[in-house]
């Protein structure tokens, strides 16, 4: 975490509550990379930015959020404090970013990024962009318009490895419990409430569905 001076941690105490909604704030808005790049540039309350904002307050708050939300960390620790991924995009902007996800457990599906031209997306270490059942279609070539014919293109059966999700298969990733655990970052509080509740140890499951326009959306369940 960068280095706050005494006179920008004086300052970051006049934090307005809108400031403070974003160290808890745990909706992703899925705006993707551009909208992290956004947030994390934005000044708040004496001209610091969100990752000065946690240095001064991250700790504070994150003992606080421990004691509500025991075997989970808020959204801002993921972008600043999870162990960080040895992800393969060297040459892109966003190399070394990334916290390191979450491991895969099961499931059919794709992450986009694996197999087309999109950057990486995630929440809490889980992939937020899939292919989707037009991508696998069309891809392979097999793809038809809304009048049942084959859209031409140059892709042929076989040239297109990713697969949409499959609603009887779905997606499943370990807990966010299981993730702490597996890096040794429970606190010894945590570990007596984990083995209290076996539950914590569920995976979680990614469904996609279709939104209004037809665009797909995915869920955590």
């Amino acid at each position: 975490m960068p280095r706050v001076s005494r006179r920008t941690k004086n300052k970051a105490k006049l934090i307005t509550a809108l400031d403070l909604a974003f160290l808890e704030y745990e909706i992703e808005l899925n705006y993707g990379d551009g909208f992290d790049k956004f947030l994390i540039g934005r000044t708040f309350a004496g001209k610091i930015t969100l990752p000065a904002l946690w240095d001064v307050y991250g700790n504070e708050f994150l003992s606080e959020w421990i004691k509500d939300h025991p075997c989970t960390r808020p959204l801002q620790w993921w972008r600043f404090n999870a162990p960080r991924w040895d992800d393969p995009f060297i040459d892109c902007f966003y190399h070394g970013t990334f916290a390191e996800p979450r491991q895969r457990m099961g499931g059919t599906g794709t992450p986009n990024f694996e197999v087309l031209a999109y950057a990486p997306h995630f929440h809490k270490g889980i992939p937020t962009g899939w292919v989707t059942k037009f991508d696998e279609e069309y891809y392979n070539g097999r793809a038809k318009d809304i009048h049942g014919n084959i859209i031409p293109t140059k892709y042929k059966e076989g040239n297109f490895t990713g697969k949409a999700i499959d609603p009887s298969d779905p997606p499943a990733f370990e807990s966010e419990a299981v993730y702490l655990e597996r890096h040794g970052l429970l606190i010894p509080g945590e570990v007596q409430f984990m083995k209290e509740h076996p539950e914590l140890r569920k995976p979680e499951i990614v469904e996609a569905f279709e939104t209004e326009n037809d665009a797909q959306q995915v869920r955590l369940t």
